[in-house]
């Protein structure tokens, strides 16, 4: 017997999200090692940045992003790793300077 199951936009939504985003954690491989608090350059003075991907969460400053928007900055920011050498405040320093300026 087949059961019905009502799901409200959001409920549809929220269900999407969390797929996407442990899809996005699983291919990314350990996306964990990026997560702490680093001293970054960002527009001309040093700021502290935050990433923290359990959340997701990325904050530099004032600017801070979260969800899917933190999913994509931190995506990027691993993708920085290998061309920084695997320093994680470098990769986040080329983050701000390709998609922030």
């Amino acid at each position: 017997m087949k059961k019905v199951i009502r799901l409200t936009e959001s409920d549809l939504h929220n269900i999407i999200k969390k797929s996407v985003n442990r899809i996005l954690k699983e291919s990314l491989g350990d996306i964990s090692q990026l997560d702490g608090q680093y001293e970054v350059y960002f527009e001309d003075e040093f700021r502290e940045a935050v990433i923290d991907t359990t959340e997701p969460y990325f904050a530099i400053g004032d600017y801070t992003l979260y969800d899917d928007e933190a999913m994509y900055a931190i995506n990027k920011i691993y993708g920085y790793l290998e061309s920084s050498g695997g320093d994680v405040r470098e990769a986040i320093e080329q983050y701000i300077y390709d998609e922030l300026r």
